[in-house]
């Protein structure tokens, strides 16, 4: 909601943090979602000509970028997910593979397979809770 009344001004981050005695990182560190401090909030419902209440709750109720960042985060998990998931299915042939020409004897490649598919079984039951299923088009694509 900063980064909307910033906006609706005409000021660059730079100039907003110049009014309000703040650094432009400060300024980007809260449009992007971070808790502001309670000086800055003065500060800025200072510049902003509003009430430190009314920009609270415009600041942590209706904040745009952090809808932003929590679909990245989801799509950055979902991403994570299924990069584990390929690299299990095209590493357990080849570990099998390895098992066979060096101990034919003996399978110890099972252990790997039984600890490696509770790891990705855990990691799949963790993302299907928080997010329910996400397609692997949507976990890859660029735009959020």
């Amino acid at each position: 909601m900063i980064k909307q009344r910033r906006l609706t001004k005409g000021w660059s981050q730079e100039q907003l943090a110049e009014m309000a005695g703040l650094t432009a990182r400060t300024i980007q560190r809260i449009e992007s979602g971070n808790k502001p401090s309670l000086e800055s909030l003065k500060a800025l419902a200072a510049v902003f000509e509003i009430s430190i209440d009314q920009l609270k709750s415009e600041t942590f109720n209706t904040s745009d970028s952090g809808s932003t960042n929590s679909k990245l985060k989801q799509q950055q998990e979902m991403k994570a997910f299924y990069i584990h998931f390929f690299l299990f299915l095209s590493m357990m042939p080849a570990i099998f593979a390895v098992n066979f020409l060096v101990s034919p004897q003996y399978i110890w490649s099972w252990w790997g397979l039984i600890g490696w598919g509770m790891g990705i079984s855990i990691h799949g039951i963790v993302m299907l809770a928080k997010y329910g299923f996400v397609s692997v088009g949507q976990a890859f694509k660029t735009d959020v």
